[in-house]
Order: structure tokens, then C-alpha cells, then sequence
């Protein structure tokens, strides 16, 4: 469920930027994707295949971390005036 809600934040986000609709929406969008990352259900991370301690993010967690980083940034665009 998690990965579901972080795809449609990010969709939401970046039509939040193309059609420039306010800051508001987007701080919204922006918490909803950390507390997607929050309530993760699945395993967070694997360990790396070579054995040097490295440790990967699953997949979904994946989805959940991108869809963070995007909203984060196009959030920091519409503070700083960027857009």
C-alpha cells in the first residue's frame, strides 16, 4: 500500500510543478511521502552480494525513497522561487 500511495505522490508532485498550482499542496505531498517511508511495511534494505558489509534498499523501499527525494526537491524549488 505504501508503494502505491509514494507512486501517486510522485505523479502528483510533478504535475504540482508542471501546472505550478501552490507551495500548500506540494508541503502536503511532501509529508505524505515521508510518512510513506515511515510506515513501510516490507524490509527496508538486503545486504550487498559481495560481502563487504554494503548494505542495498529493497526495491519498494526504493520507490518509497525516490518518491521522497522528488517531492522534497520540487518542494525546495517552489521555497526557494525557483520555479
Amino acid at each position: 500500500m505504501s508503494r502505491l500511495i509514494a507512486i501517486l505522490v510522485g505523479i502528483c508532485s510533478i504535475a504540482n510543478l508542471i501546472f505550478l498550482l501552490s507551495t500548500p499542496v506540494q508541503i502536503v505531498l511532501t509529508v505524505l511521502s515521508v510518512l510513506t517511508m515511515l510506515f513501510y511495511g516490507g524490509k527496508r534494505s538486503v545486504r550487498a552480494y559481495n560481502g563487504d558489509g554494503t548494505r542495498l534498499f529493497t526495491f519498494g523501499f526504493l520507490i518509497c525513497f525516490v518518491s521522497f527525494l522528488g517531492s522534497a526537491t520540487i518542494l525546495l524549488a517552489f521555497l526557494l522561487h525557483l520555479t
